[in-house]
């Protein structure tokens, strides 16, 4: 049993943005001050670890009950979507969700498969409402990589908050007649969705459901912020709108006490940014967090993972990798017993504020844009043109993201947009001259292609 705490809170919480890179201790020194958190006389479940993924979130939960030796009621450690659902099964047994008799639960994603799959055969035999695909999308609507292209542009939608009806409008303005008829395919679908199973959420819009019930509940956050004291995030790197929107709608302006918040990022490694994930986001935490006054920004600079040598070559090569903002080469420093005397990767982090990382941005907005390249290809290939959702913070339609890169088709790696090496996007991004000149040597049968590199970001950064 753990001893209540008899120490009163701090008068006035802080908020702290902790910037390194892989190996300079970040989630260990989120478990670090967890364990610090009880060691002052404070129970265990006033902790609250969020994580990306839930392996990411059992790292974390492994990491504190080894070295903590008291019985834990529930669990410390969460995944985003996790926590999320968590706040509507509770406010469903606190009968504070109206109009849902049953316990919600998650809408699983071979459900989702199946249901499309339903969907577009029916379309076939001419019944429900048939979007008005492309003619070019023909040989492709009875695929099994077609319906897992509607499910990630399902999900995109429902992650950015986007309706049918503006996919549909943004289709209409761009020119884009696949993004209407899957407007038109969404309808449907969540017609049926709700018809069949009025008690599940889709993952991709459960985050938003909880921060639409946390804002119009204010009595509930007002009981999370005495239930929890401590909130500790990791790799916020990956998180996407919807993510800062939870945390901002558990931690509103005008709270009367809100909890200790820890948050580490990397925005070198973003691995989520073709589902959203948006880095550059962390230099409005200050802004989007109202419940604290300012945000303390802090770098780790000292590479604890890997030896000297290995630690410089991984330095040099992460240099010449894009990424959303590069922040300045600290002073190297040797880590503990000699080990990364060059700080490694984390070498380039340095103190960095909300303005600092906005100006940042500024002075690299090819990689803050996050716009990817169009789908390359002609004749039958255009079948297997990819679906695009546009980005809902984009100021031109242009400004779009694709969904699911497959092998042999255009990839960028985190919400910069930098190629994939070894990808034919990455020999394009170092030739798009000579794909111009063979266009113009060879006739018009790769104009279209030359076209779509030179008007991309590959040709904007070459």
């Amino acid at each position: 049993m753990t001893v209540p705490s008899t120490r009163p809170a701090p008068p006035r919480a802080t908020a702290r943005l902790v910037l390194g890179a892989p190996g300079t201790g970040k989630t260990s020194g989120l478990v670090r001050r967890a364990l610090e958190h009880v060691g002052e006389g404070r129970p265990a479940g006033e902790i609250l670890m969020l994580a990306p993924s839930r392996l990411a979130a059992d790292r974390l939960r492994e990491g504190f009950s080894a070295a903590l030796s008291a019985t834990i009621s529930t669990p410390p450690a969460r995944a985003w979507h996790s926590y999320a659902f968590d706040v509507l099964r509770r406010a469903h047994s606190a009968s504070l969700l109206p109009g849902l008799r049953f316990e919600p639960r998650l809408l699983a994603g071979p459900e989702q498969d199946v249901l499309i799959g339903e969907m577009l055969e029916a379309h076939a035999a001419g019944l429900g409402s048939v979007p008005d695909w492309p003619q070019d999308l023909a040989e492709a609507l009875g695929t099994r990589s077609f319906r897992r292209e509607i499910r990630e542009f399902l999900d995109r939608c429902a992650e950015f908050d986007l309706g049918a009806g503006e996919v549909r409008e943004l289709g209409e303005r761009a020119g884009r007649p696949e993004w209407v008829a899957a407007a038109d395919f969404r309808v449907e679908y969540e017609q049926l969705r709700r018809l069949r199973m009025p008690q599940a959420y889709d993952p991709s819009a459960l985050i938003h459901e909880a921060a639409d019930f946390l804002e119009a509940t204010p009595g509930f956050v007002a009981e999370e912020h005495e239930r929890l004291r401590l909130i500790l995030v990791d790799d916020a790197q990956e998180a996407t709108p919807a993510v800062l929107r939870l945390l901002a709608a558990l931690l509103p302006a005008g709270s009367a006490d809100p909890p200790e918040l820890v948050v580490t990022a990397c925005t070198d490694t973003v691995v989520q940014g073709f589902r959203g994930a948006r880095p550059e986001q962390l230099s409005d935490l200050g802004a989007a967090l109202g419940a604290y006054p300012r945000v303390e920004s802090e770098a780790l600079t000292v590479q604890h993972r890997l030896p000297p040598a290995l630690g410089e070559a991984f330095g040099r090569v992460a240099e010449r990798i894009p990424v959303v903002a590069r922040p300045a080469r600290a002073a190297p420093r040797p880590g503990p017993g000699g080990r990364g005397a060059r700080g490694g990767p984390g070498g380039r982090a340095r103190r960095l504020g909300p303005a600092g990382a906005a100006a940042d941005l500024r002075a690299h907005p090819a990689g803050a844009r996050a716009r990817w390249p169009p789908a390359r290809g002609h004749g039958r290939h255009r079948a297997r043109r990819r679906l695009a959702v546009p980005h809902q913070a984009a100021p031109r339609v242009g400004r779009h993201r694709s969904l699911h890169p497959r092998r042999g088709d255009t990839a960028a790696g985190g919400a910069g947009g930098a190629a994939v090496p070894g990808r034919p996007v990455d020999r394009g991004r170092r030739r798009p001259g000579r794909a111009a000149r063979r266009a113009r040597a060879g006739g018009g049968a790769d104009i279209e292609r030359a076209l779509s590199l030179l008007t991309s970001r590959l040709g904007e950064q070459a």
